[in-house]
């Protein structure tokens, strides 16, 4: 701070420190700042810069004690207010930071840092178009910060606005291509959308720039997850627990992760820990409702029920909570007061969806269908004989969702040769890669009939080895995606060697099934009795055609038959995938695979049949849905 001829004054040595700072040597910097505060202990500039480095460090309490510290000398100084709600803003706590951020750039518009951390703030709480007015006016401000292009891709990402999201994401790049924060979103965007190829490069170069970089290591959770790889998951983000203890957000997603993974127990211990120091905290009650751990009566209960509707929550807190209530009253068959919050929560996600201009379109569903029918004919495949890969590696698991597609998956990959890959992506992008293998290049499904013989034959071959890289040692790889059922056509001309199942389920337990979940916005159907009938008669008429038309044989598993026998079922499924019988399939739920899809709970318990026939208790709710359907089966 000093030499002995000339002493610097708190000034000069404030300078010293911001520059060690932008040199990344955090703590010469902060030895400098407490040097300044053993003599001059109310130093609000150096009580400020000691809490940046905290901060920076991860010491969310010492960072804390210094900007409440500093803002006590100057309560209204800008700095220090956006700082102090940047950090709560890292602590998972958006509302205050909101407050604290807003009054910043009230104080000083100029900030764009300010401005994009706001803008985090407002996307956390899913005031999506404040939050996306924040990130425009930091790029306003400053056109070249790369870290607002990033967290406005991210917002694109979570609104589903994929190609805005990659055009922004592509901007950040170009501006900062080093930049871990960038290189984490990039990661995240990847992530997302299945690519985990190209995402584990992005996810290399963030972790090379910066090992303890929290969004990158997020993202390497997300990407062990989602890659079969859950006790890695885990490992890497108990580390991020333990360094950022009071990281709320960061203990709700781990108490997830264990659930995903089949640690109930260990889930339950860290949210409920959790809510010994936030009792009111919505998700980490959210989540305790959704493992079943919540009863009627119970302290949480009361206070989930108090917090459901608060009007400071996001649309979608709220509409996970109510979700939550209404499983907890299924339980305690209070059917009436159950399929009450199940209308406010559906209505939530509806109406969201409604605003964004993505709820569920009858008419286009509609003329999907009948394109693809148009198209798969017999003809087609009696044209097109013996094209493809040769491979038997697939498995193709397709249905509606919430009709045993999880289960059924979990029974395979009980199996000691066989291997479950979850909801892999690889149709859907497949069907997005296919029309630039075409001279017409028209878009799916328009663009098959010129697809060639060699064109169908590298597609398959790339398919089977994304399913060996997933899992080298294994003979059968499952993708259980229940939207599989749209692509089977594609998928029986590209691999006429795999095997198919089919996962069928009574139209009414289905749909109501699907009402209860709070599926990703990806599903839009299921927010609205109506839509859930539609898809389903679609989805049911498709079904008819595809068995009518293809040249392979579908396996039709009945949901009710395989949880009222088991053993028979099981053994019929094993014989249809080509594998020996092997008595491991009937434990399957004592398995530790990582199971992200919205019967994460179930399938870690025996099989029961008390889904069957739960729609009739709630038959009185049910008639939007009755008439829309109109006794349809398959």
């Amino acid at each position: 701070m000093e030499n002995k001829q000339h002493p610097l004054t708190p000034e000069q040595a404030l300078e010293v420190a911001g520059r060690h700072i932008m040199a990344g040597n955090r703590g010469e910097a902060a030895a400098i700042c407490q040097k300044i505060l053993d003599t001059v202990p109310n130093q609000a500039d150096a009580l400020h810069m000691l809490g940046g480095c905290a901060m920076l460090d991860g010491q969310a309490r010492k960072a804390m004690d210094c900007f409440d510290k500093a803002l006590e000398q100057r309560p209204d100084d800008p700095a220090f207010l956006a700082n102090k709600g940047t950090l709560m803003l890292n602590m998972g706590l958006p509302v205050p930071a909101t407050e604290l951020l807003r009054k910043a750039v009230d104080l000083r518009t100029e900030m764009a840092p300010a401005w994009d951390s706001l803008g985090r703030a407002l996307q956390m709480r899913e005031s999506w178009e404040e939050a996306l007015e924040a990130y425009q006016k930091a790029i306003e401000i400053d056109p070249k910060y790369a870290r607002a292009h990033a967290h406005l891709a991210s917002l694109y990402r979570h609104e589903g606005r994929g190609r805005m999201a990659g055009q922004a994401l592509q901007q950040a790049l170009k501006l900062n291509p080093e930049n871990p924060d960038i290189l984490a979103e990039a990661s995240a965007h990847f992530i997302d959308g299945g690519f985990l190829t190209r995402a584990r490069g992005f996810l290399e170069k963030a972790l090379e720039a910066d090992p303890h970089h929290p969004e990158a290591l997020m993202a390497q959770v997300d990407f062990f997850e989602m890659a079969g790889r859950g006790e890695d998951a885990r490992r890497i983000l108990c580390g991020q627990v333990a360094h950022r203890p009071s990281a709320a957000n960061l203990r709700v997603r781990l108490g997830s992760l264990l659930l995903t993974t089949g640690h109930r127990e260990d889930a339950e211990e860290i949210l409920r820990d959790l809510l010994e120091d936030m009792p009111n905290h919505p998700p980490a009650l959210a989540e305790l409702a959704s493992m079943g751990a919540l009863k009627p009566g119970d302290e949480e209960t009361k206070r989930l029920e108090e917090v459901a509707n608060r009007e400071s929550l996001a649309v979608k807190q709220k509409a996970s909570m109510n979700f939550a209530l209404a499983s907890i009253r299924d339980k305690a068959k209070d059917y009436d007061k159950a399929f009450e919050a199940l209308t406010r929560a559906n209505d939530l996600r509806h109406g969201e969806l409604q605003r964004l201009k993505r709820a569920y379109d009858p008419d286009a569903q509609t003329d999907r269908m009948e394109q693809l029918k148009a198209i798969f004919d017999a003809t087609f495949f009696k044209q097109r004989q013996n094209w493809g890969m040769e491979s038997a590696r697939p498995i193709l698991i397709a249905g509606m969702p919430r009709s045993g597609t999880t289960l059924v998956e979990q029974i395979i990959a009980a199996h000691p040769k066989a291997a479950g890959a979850g909801e892999l992506m690889d149709l859907p992008h497949l069907s997005m890669i296919l029309p630039a293998l075409t001279p017409e290049r028209k878009p799916y499904p328009a663009c098959l009939p010129s697809l060639t013989r060699d064109g169908a034959l590298r597609l398959g071959r790339a398919y089977d080895q994304r399913l060996h890289d997933w899992a080298p040692k294994a003979e059968k790889v499952t993708n259980k995606l229940p939207g599989n059922y749209a692509f089977l056509g594609m998928a029986a001309l590209l691999f006429p060697k795999a095997t198919y199942i089919h996962c069928r389920r009574d139209a009414m337990d289905n749909s109501l099934s699907n009402f209860f979940a709070n599926f990703q916005d990806g599903l839009a159907a299921s927010f609205n009795l109506r839509a859930q009938g539609h898809a389903w008669k679609l989805y049911a008429d498709l079904m008819r055609h595809w068995h009518a038309v293809l040249p392979v044989t579908v396996l039709d598993v009945d949901y009710e038959k395989l949880v009222a026998d088991p053993e028979p079922e099981v053994r019929r499924l094993l014989d249809h995938c080509g594998l020996d019988w092997d008595p491991a399939c009937l434990e399957f739920h004592k398995s530790h695979r990582a199971i992200r899809t919205a019967s994460r709970s179930q399938v870690r318990n025996p099989i029961y049949q008390s889904s069957s026939g739960r729609w009739r208790r709630y038959e009185n709710h049910l008639g939007d849905l009755i008439d829309e359907l109109g006794g349809a089966t398959y």
